[in-house]
């Protein structure tokens, strides 16, 4: 698998996959959808090379006062994404990856899915309503 991702249209999810075993696989995608939410998509890139041969990672994290609602990531040929999952420690989106070229560093891109909610107060403020009788 080398890209999971939200759709280009931006409605949907989408994932790539090169099938190297010779025969028939299934690969399976999924989308959580939000409707009726007041809140802010954003997303967060990270990217990181990693040498030839190694292991890497990335940890994109979502800004305070929003919440990761998932994550995904494209890679470079050659790298062997082992895990993709999240949330960690509250915001964060891990993904870690493999490079298998022997002699070329290779670059994954990962991002975090960061949902902010539109700031309500704590303590409501109640003003009393005086209504002229006149």
């Amino acid at each position: 698998m080398y890209n999971s991702s939200r759709a280009d249209s931006g409605e949907g999810w989408q994932s790539w996959a090169e099938n190297v075993s010779g025969s028939t696989k299934t690969l399976h995608s999924y989308a959580m959808c939000l409707s009726g939410s007041v809140g802010k998509i954003n997303e967060i890139l990270e990217s990181v090379s990693i040498p030839p041969s190694s292991t890497g990672y990335a940890f994109p994290t979502c800004p305070s006062g929003s919440l990761v609602t998932g994550g995904g990531f494209a890679a470079q040929e050659n790298l062997l994404i082992y895990s993709s999952s999240g949330p960690y420690s509250g915001n964060e989106w891990h993904v870690y990856a493999r490079n298998t070229h022997s002699s070329d560093d290779k670059t994954i891109f990962v991002y975090a899915v960061c949902l902010a909610l539109p700031d309500l107060p704590q303590n409501p403020l109640y003003l009393p309503i005086i209504l002229d009788s006149e």
